[in-house]
Protein backbone atom coordinates (compact mmCIF):
# COMPACT_ATOMS: atom_id res chain seq x y z
CA UNK A 1 0.00 0.00 0.00
CA UNK A 2 2.55 2.26 0.71
CA UNK A 3 4.70 1.67 -2.53
CA UNK A 4 1.13 2.52 -4.38
CA UNK A 5 0.59 5.68 -3.02
CA UNK A 6 4.27 6.35 -3.27
CA UNK A 7 4.19 5.64 -7.24
CA UNK A 8 0.77 8.05 -7.38
CA UNK A 9 2.81 11.02 -5.30
CA UNK A 10 5.83 10.66 -8.02
CA UNK A 11 3.31 10.71 -10.84
CA UNK A 12 1.60 13.45 -9.60
CA UNK A 13 4.33 15.26 -8.90
CA UNK A 14 5.87 14.57 -12.12
CA UNK A 15 2.71 16.08 -14.07
CA UNK A 16 2.45 19.36 -11.33
CA UNK A 17 6.39 20.26 -11.79
CA UNK A 18 6.26 19.60 -15.51
CA UNK A 19 3.46 21.75 -16.52
CA UNK A 20 0.70 19.50 -16.72
CA UNK A 21 -1.30 22.08 -15.98
CA UNK A 22 -0.67 24.25 -19.24
CA UNK A 23 -3.26 23.69 -21.71
CA UNK A 24 -3.09 21.15 -24.15
CA UNK A 25 -2.25 22.19 -27.81
CA UNK A 26 -5.03 20.60 -30.02
CA UNK A 27 -3.43 18.61 -33.15
CA UNK A 28 -5.41 20.58 -35.87
CA UNK A 29 -7.54 17.90 -37.46
CA UNK A 30 -6.22 18.64 -41.13
CA UNK A 31 -2.98 17.58 -39.82
CA UNK A 32 -4.60 13.96 -38.72
CA UNK A 33 -6.68 13.87 -41.72
CA UNK A 34 -4.04 14.40 -44.09
CA UNK A 35 -2.09 11.63 -42.90
CA UNK A 36 -5.24 9.43 -42.92
CA UNK A 37 -5.77 10.35 -46.50
CA UNK A 38 -2.21 10.19 -47.79
CA UNK A 39 -1.83 14.16 -48.12
CA UNK A 40 1.34 15.21 -48.18
CA UNK A 41 0.22 18.61 -49.62
CA UNK A 42 -2.00 19.30 -47.03
CA UNK A 43 0.15 18.02 -43.93
CA UNK A 44 3.23 19.83 -45.52
CA UNK A 45 1.20 23.20 -44.90
CA UNK A 46 2.52 23.47 -41.15
CA UNK A 47 5.69 21.87 -41.78
CA UNK A 48 8.44 24.03 -40.54
CA UNK A 49 10.99 25.88 -42.98
CA UNK A 50 13.29 23.29 -42.22
CA UNK A 51 12.70 19.99 -40.65
CA UNK A 52 14.14 16.75 -39.38
CA UNK A 53 12.74 13.88 -41.32
CA UNK A 54 13.27 10.28 -40.00
CA UNK A 55 11.59 7.18 -42.12
CA UNK A 56 12.74 3.72 -40.76
CA UNK A 57 15.61 4.66 -38.35
CA UNK A 58 16.57 7.09 -41.43
CA UNK A 59 17.33 10.64 -40.57
CA UNK A 60 17.51 13.58 -42.64
CA UNK A 61 17.05 17.41 -42.53
CA UNK A 62 14.74 18.65 -45.62
CA UNK A 63 13.54 22.27 -46.62
CA UNK A 64 9.67 21.87 -46.47
CA UNK A 65 9.64 20.90 -49.92
CA UNK A 66 11.93 18.28 -50.11
CA UNK A 67 9.88 16.66 -46.38
CA UNK A 68 6.73 17.11 -49.13
CA UNK A 69 8.26 15.28 -51.64
CA UNK A 70 9.56 12.34 -49.88
CA UNK A 71 6.25 11.85 -47.59
CA UNK A 72 3.96 11.60 -50.97
CA UNK A 73 6.40 8.85 -51.68
CA UNK A 74 6.09 7.14 -48.50
CA UNK A 75 2.11 7.47 -49.05
CA UNK A 76 2.06 6.45 -52.59
CA UNK A 77 4.32 3.25 -51.50
CA UNK A 78 1.97 2.78 -48.39
CA UNK A 79 -1.36 3.80 -48.72
CA UNK A 80 -3.18 5.07 -45.75
CA UNK A 81 -6.55 3.35 -44.20
CA UNK A 82 -6.56 5.05 -40.74
CA UNK A 83 -4.34 6.82 -38.19
CA UNK A 84 -4.92 7.42 -34.53
CA UNK A 85 -3.55 9.57 -31.97
CA UNK A 86 -2.29 7.30 -29.31
CA UNK A 87 -1.01 10.10 -27.34
CA UNK A 88 -0.17 13.72 -27.32
CA UNK A 89 1.51 16.17 -24.66
CA UNK A 90 2.47 19.64 -24.83
CA UNK A 91 5.90 21.13 -22.32
CA UNK A 92 6.46 24.79 -22.96
CA UNK A 93 7.03 25.54 -26.50
CA UNK A 94 6.73 22.05 -27.51
CA UNK A 95 4.25 19.80 -28.14
CA UNK A 96 4.37 16.28 -29.77
CA UNK A 97 1.82 13.43 -31.03
CA UNK A 98 2.12 9.63 -31.55
CA UNK A 99 0.20 7.44 -33.80
CA UNK A 100 -0.49 4.80 -35.25
CA UNK A 101 -0.99 4.57 -39.08
CA UNK A 102 -2.85 1.45 -40.85
CA UNK A 103 -2.20 1.04 -44.73
CA UNK A 104 -4.06 -0.60 -46.89
CA UNK A 105 -1.88 -3.49 -47.07
CA UNK A 106 -2.64 -3.91 -43.36
CA UNK A 107 0.78 -2.67 -42.29
CA UNK A 108 1.42 -0.41 -39.31
CA UNK A 109 3.82 2.21 -38.69
CA UNK A 110 4.11 4.24 -35.70
CA UNK A 111 4.50 7.80 -36.46
CA UNK A 112 5.97 10.62 -34.29
CA UNK A 113 6.01 14.48 -35.16
CA UNK A 114 7.05 17.47 -32.88
CA UNK A 115 5.73 20.82 -33.23
CA UNK A 116 7.27 24.13 -31.96
CA UNK A 117 6.11 27.01 -31.12
CA UNK A 118 7.54 29.57 -33.39
CA UNK A 119 6.60 33.38 -33.11
CA UNK A 120 3.09 31.92 -31.85
CA UNK A 121 2.70 29.71 -34.57
CA UNK A 122 2.39 25.77 -34.19
CA UNK A 123 4.72 24.18 -37.11
CA UNK A 124 5.81 20.62 -37.58
CA UNK A 125 9.84 20.21 -37.06
CA UNK A 126 10.40 16.47 -36.83
CA UNK A 127 8.40 13.78 -38.23
CA UNK A 128 9.34 10.18 -37.67
CA UNK A 129 7.68 7.04 -39.41
CA UNK A 130 8.97 3.81 -37.89
CA UNK A 131 7.45 0.31 -39.03
CA UNK A 132 5.99 -1.38 -36.13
Amino acid sequence: MKRAILIFTVVVSFFIVSGFSQELVKVPEIITKAITEGNAENLAKYFNSNLEFVINNSEEVYSKAQAEIVLKQFFENNQPKSFTIVHEGTQGKLSFVIGKLVTEQQQQFRIHFLLTNISGKWAITRFTIDKN
